[in-house]
């Protein structure tokens, strides 16, 4: 596995300063994993893009569990089955912490990919490492939304994003502590 040992959960009293600090640290990981998956699997995991034909049963979130240290995990997940079928809604209650943001205490995820033709999934086409325009460590590959676009963690979905209206997005991200936008390259 990409990380040696899970992290454990963040205590529901734990200070401002090491909620910031986890939501780095997940972040971190869950972007090295990412890489670490497309490195090894010649792109990136499918994601569920608004008005494509690409409807993955098997969220990008899943597809990186081994990676994490969470392969029992991953053997438990059937991808034949949609994302919120009887035996996948059990895996979805074994929320990782990685996937916990620390404002939370239920099984959505504020970490999501970023969607959109302007952003680097949207494409009805796989993304590999060569695939980006600015360069990887120049791309914002994931943020932490705010709780209104929160997700089921094992559900395929993610932030939509339209540069056009940029403007918009801020009250979609960096109000969970106040403390600004966060994301991972």
């Amino acid at each position: 596995s990409l990380v040696s040992t899970p992290s454990r959960p963040l205590s529901a009293d734990a200070t401002l300063k090491q909620r910031r600090a986890r939501t780095i640290e997940n972040l971190a990981k869950l972007g090295k994993a990412l890489n670490a998956y497309a490195e090894r699997n010649s792109g990136y995991p499918e994601t569920k893009v608004p008005g494509s034909s690409v409807d993955p049963r098997m969220s990008w979130r899943v597809a990186i569990l081994p990676l994490l240290g969470y392969g029992k995990l991953f053997q438990e997940y059937r991808a034949t089955e949609p994302w919120d079928s009887e035996a996948n809604r059990r895996v979805l209650a074994q929320i990782p912490p990685e996937y916990q943001s620390p404002e939370r205490r239920d099984t959505k995820t504020h970490y999501l990919v970023p969607l959109g033709r302007e952003a680097l999934v949207g494409c009805e086409r796989r993304l590999h490492a060569k695939s980006f325009e600015d360069e990887q460590n120049n791309t914002l590959m994931l943020v932490e939304v705010d709780d209104l676009q929160a997700v089921e963690w094992t559900r395929p979905d993610d932030f939509v994003v339209q540069a056009r209206l940029a403007g918009s997005l801020r009250p979609k991200l960096g109000s969970l502590r106040g403390d600004g936008i966060m994301g991972t390259l």
